[in-house]
């Protein structure tokens, strides 16, 4: 979550206490200064982010993906009604 700005770079809490955390704790997930400017300019405090590495692709993630139990499937989608300005 981004906690605020300081001297345009996001104050991050990468591990949900509240607190801002320091380079040092931010170094081992790759985040730099440069990503954190750029976290700054695009967006403001209060705004929690998911981040995955570069080398995880969106099936991936997608994959990660679970119903919760009890959750049933959506009903096949009807046939849409016909256009009204296709019937003349």
């Amino acid at each position: 979550m981004i906690l605020g700005i300081t001297n345009g770079q996001a104050d991050l809490d990468i591990n949900g206490d509240g607190l801002a955390d320091d380079s040092t704790a931010l170094l081992p997930l790759g985040i730099t200064d440069a990503e954190r400017a750029q976290l700054a300019s695009l967006y403001a405090a209060g705004t929690s982010l998911w981040r995955c590495q570069s080398h995880i692709s969106a099936q991936w993630i997608a994959l990660a993906f679970r119903f919760p139990p009890g959750a049933v499937p959506h009903p096949p989608d009807r046939e849409p009604p016909p256009n009204p300005t296709s019937q003349q």
